[in-house]
């Protein structure tokens, strides 16, 4: 049995200096070991043990190029570690214990850097295949020779000819400090093998992004994130480590197909900024990039993509034409053929694989290379390379490792078979698998017709049942891989989950493609479908009520019949309940939520699957808030979490509106709490919406505490977050919030008021620049903008939004309970109590009877909602303007003074945290100047 010992030098403090790219390069060594063969075994800071899976059996070619593979692995690694050194071993009795003992004792014998060791056992049969020098009981490997003993030359060496590879270093020497070289010729091969030759003979070995014919823009952004080396990345933070985790995996479980797609965007522009900027010499180079189209037709245009200022070496891309972007140093490299013939596209591989495959004459197309391939090329290479060719974007890693056995291809013969069919140039690069462009049309021709459907029928069941068992996510592009193969019942659940999938994403254009599918029109029950999805997608998004009339009109049909499936009724019977507490219904929507529950439990086949009923008890908990029962909607939100195992869509929902129901309450320890508890499921699963709504909530509960300093810092990175993902509107707001909170800290701070004086002109952002003024005693300033933040704010439809709404800070918190109209969102109840406290202190800019009136309504009138968190700060201010003593006409200043004094007492009362509880009452600024006047009166 094998064993392996590989010490890492370095790779110990690069824990601590890096931990990404440490963590990085444990899993790339993790994946890479396991593919040829070895478990891990032990690791004790730079020393990391191996030892031979024995279910799967070690012959001897394989053996080194596994050993190959791994020193390349650690030489592409070598710029960030210290130095390394592999030492392989051989024992016919292996146990952990003597491993690690035989490993160790060998450890003195090794001497020199960045090197490979072997032990005698295993130079008796590996001889063949290298060249060594003896050192003492160990041999030195001084290179491999050949893979297998066949000694061909390989793909790239015999396509990368020395006239190209001149004419590309020429180019790239002539281009000098541009910041992309966009090299082109009629011989895509030749032209990709000669960059990467030029670039390795250069000492700047380039990292690849292989572009396919058909690959999506999406498809693109994940290769990108799957093949750069995870450098520390600039301004970056966890969250975007986390993310590119996820996202450089297809099949990882990221749920929000829309967001998944901004998110996609924001981190893998990230990963290019952190590599380009690095210490890195190694070249970014795409290759075909002409190949990979947007929707319009256009290429993507990495440099337009990237901030300008970006230092670091230049972008490489190869394509077959000139390019027509902007910003390229635009570099012609060409050589004739040997006959003279015009050089065509893939002409060179065509040639080099007629010689690989022992042709007397090469074939002149693919056409004819596809038919000398089915004759040529043995069963499970053909089978190997037809598996990749269906498999690329649809099935992660780990799918597709389980599912080569299922063709008796074990995974050390398909790392044989693809480590000679990568030599031979069929494969561009193993990790991830990608297959050579001239080969994408071609490959499913090589085999027989019915072998071809075989193959496909038992990759869409596996693909089926994986979207069906919840291990895979269904999305519009494996929708379309997978939709032949179903059957009618199938069909239709699977529709309706990827119409209501992509409705939770926010995916507009997907969802309105998936409208113009033709099966969408041949049945309403399809049609259907499409509309509960748009209606919630409506529903959280700013095109509100008004634009789904007509399909809350057809779902009412289509639920009044009664042939339709109880399990799809409830979903439409939710989306209709959605809609009316869109629309203030309250009663209406309660209703229907009850018919979803009592439908999805009619659902015999279904009940396993509660996820219907655990979101109409999500729902009901929306309804109970907007009628300000915390109770209840507490015990719906808990019955919504028992309900949700299976939909941790609905379960994170659920978890995160309870520790917003505890912000509400005032408990904001225990709100603090659930956050920092959600922050990574959130996510790990593609909430980012409710992620961003998360670190925004965090970030207010230590504005309420008081600790302005932290408050400003976290709003900071919010924004920074929301800019690199394109959300404006979250931005817009972390940013008032942010100055807001400098200013809470030191009124006078000019970063602060010039902050908010630049950002455009919001209600909520007047408001704050208010707010400021009357803090500094300039109340005649503040009431113009008091009055025109107030007009903004009435313009605003406040209706409950399923989704997060960024209107401004408030409003998908204290308007869960307070906005029931639109005079009487939180932002309009703090204007309204500024505007009062204004208007009693201008002298004769202002009006003190008209500011009594604005308090009484606010504290004891009808608008006196005893939910609102700000009463206490109302009566605070009211008691300001008020005389010491009462008549028949006036309120007395002590009177309403000791009822601030209760509420604030109260509402700190209702949080957990003894140390939280004294920030609020001394830290937070109105708090503080509430309890310095009640002392003063004795109150407190």
């Amino acid at each position: 049995m094998y064993n392996l010992l590989i010490e890492a030098g370095g790779l110990r403090q690069l824990a601590r200096i890096h931990p990404e790219w440490h963590q990085r390069f444990l899993l790339d060594l993790q994946e890479l070991m396991q593919r040829h063969g070895f478990n891990s075994l032990r690791r004790d800071g730079s020393l990391l043990y191996w030892i031979q899976d024995p279910d799967i059996p070690m012959e001897v070619a394989v053996v080194a190029r596994a050993l190959r593979g791994i020193v390349e692995f650690l030489q592409s690694k070598a710029e960030h570690l210290l130095d390394f050194v592999a030492l392989l071993d051989y024992s016919l009795e292996s146990t952990p214990a003597t491993v690690v003992t035989a490993l160790d004792r060998r450890l003195p014998a090794i001497r020199d850097t960045n090197c490979v060791y072997l032990s005698q056992s295993v130079l008796n049969v590996l001889e063949p295949y290298v060249e060594f020098v003896p050192r003492g009981p160990l041999y030195r490997v001084e290179q491999f020779v050949g893979d297998g003993g066949q000694g061909r030359p390989t793909y790239r060496s015999s396509v990368a000819t020395s006239h190209l590879v001149t004419q590309v270093q020429t180019a790239l020497e002539e281009a000098g400090s541009a910041r992309g070289v966009w090299i082109h010729g009629e011989d895509r091969s030749g032209i990709e093998a000669s960059v990467v030759t030029a670039l390795t003979e250069s000492g700047s070995p380039p990292v690849v992004v292989h572009c396919s014919a058909g690959m999506s823009l999406e498809e693109l952004l994940v290769r990108v994130l799957q093949v750069i080396p995870w450098e520390p990345l600039v301004g970056a933070d966890a969250v975007t480590d986390r993310l590119g985790e996820l996202l450089s995996d297809p099949g990882a479980p990221y749920r929000s197909w829309g967001h998944r797609r901004q998110d996609l965007f924001a981190v893998s522009r990230k990963v290019l900024e952190g590599f380009l900027q690095s210490d890195s010499r190694r070249r970014l180079y795409f290759a075909d990039i002409d190949l990979c189209r947007l929707p319009d037709g256009s290429l993507f245009n990495v440099l337009a993509w990237l901030p300008a200022s970006i230092p670091g070496l230049p972008i490489i891309a190869s394509a077959a034409t000139a390019s027509l972007e902007e910003g390229w140093v635009d570099q012609e490299v060409q050589e004739p053929l040997e006959n003279d013939s015009p050089p065509r596209d893939y002409q060179r591989a065509i040639r080099f694989w007629s010689t690989w495959l022992g042709l007397e004459s090469p074939v002149e197309n693919l056409t004819q290379l596809a038919r000398t391939l089915q004759r040529q090329l043995d069963e499970r290479q053909s089978l190997v390379l037809y598996l990749a060719s269906r498999m690329d974007h649809h099935f992660s890693r780990t799918t597709r490792e389980k599912l080569y056995p299922r063709f008796r291809i074990t995974p050390a013969e398909h790392a044989r078979i693809v480590g000679d069919l990568q030599e031979a140039g069929f494969f561009s690069d193993q990790d991830p698998l990608c297959l050579h462009p001239a080969l994408s049309g071609i490959i499913p021709t090589i085999l027989p017709p019915k072998r071809e459907e075989e193959l496909d029928a038992i990759l869409a069941q596996v693909l089926v049942q994986s979207v069906q068992d919840g291990t895979t996510l269904l999305t519009p592009p494996r929708w379309k891989r997978i939709v032949s193969f179903l059957d009618d019942a199938a069909r239709l659940n699977l529709w309706h989950n990827l119409a209501h999938f992509l409705a939770e994403g926010g995916a507009f254009g997907d969802l309105e493609e998936l409208r113009q599918d033709p099966i969408a029109s041949g049945s309403s029950l399809l049609a259907a479908s499409l509309d509960s999805a748009e209606v919630r997608l409506f529903l959280r998004d700013s095109r509100g009520v008004r634009s789904c009339l007509r399909q809350v009109e057809r779902l009412r049909a289509v639920l009044a019949d009664a042939a339709t499936p109880p399990e799809l009724a409830a979903d439409y019977a939710l989306s209709i309940g959605e809609f009316e507490l869109a629309s203030g219904n309250n009663a209406g929507a309660l209703d229907q939520s009850k018919k979803a529950i009592l439908l999805h439990q009619g659902a015999d086949h279904l009940r396993d699957d509660t996820s219907c009923e655990a979101a109409s008890y999500l729902l009901m908990a929306r309804i109970s808030l907007a009628q300000r029962r915390f109770t209840e909607a507490g015990q719906y939100l808990g019955f919504a979490q028992e309900e949700a195992s299976r939909n941790v869509t609905v379960l994170l929902t659920a978890r995160t509106l309870a520790a917003v129901r505890q912000f509400l309450l005032g408990n904001h320890s225990r709100a603090s709490g659930l956050f920092v508890a959600l922050e990574d499921q959130l996510l790990g699963n593609g909430l980012s919406e409710l992620h961003f709504f998360a670190r925004f909530v965090m970030a207010r509960i230590s504005v309420e505490l008081g600790e302005y300093i932290h408050a400003s810092e976290a709003f900071k990175e919010l924004e920074d977050r929301a800019g690199t993902a394109g959300d404006e509107a979250a931005m817009q707001v972390a940013a008032a919030w942010k100055y807001r909170s400098i200013l809470l800290a030191k009124d006078r701070d000019s970063r602060g008021w010039e902050g908010l004086l630049q950002l455009p002109p919001r209600g909520e952002t007047l408001f704050f620049q208010a707010e400021t003024l009357c803090r500094r005693g300039d109340f005649a300033t503040a009431l113009p903008l008091l009055t025109s933040a107030r007009e903004m704010e009435m313009k605003r439809d406040p209706w409950p939004r399923l989704g997060i709404c960024w209107d401004n800070g408030f409003a998908s918190l204290e308007d869960l309970v307070m906005a029931d109209r639109r005079d009487n969102t939180e932002l309009v109840r703090l204007i309204r109590a500024y505007n009062g406290w204004a208007l009693a202190k201008a002298g004769p800019a202002g009006d003190p009877e008209a500011a009594v009136t604005l308090f009484y309504d606010l504290t004891r009138g009808a608008d006196g909602v005893a939910a609102d968190p700000y009463s206490s700060l109302y009566n605070y201010l009211y008691s300001t303007i008020l005389p010491e003593t009462r008549s028949a006409d006036r309120d007395d200043r002590v009177t309403v003074l000791g009822k601030a004094v209760k509420l604030m007492q109260e509402r700190a009362s209702r949080i957990d945290a003894y140390q939280d509880k004294i920030r609020f009452l001394r830290k937070n600024e109105w708090n503080r100047r509430l309890m310095e006047v009640a002392r003063a009166s004795n109150l407190v």
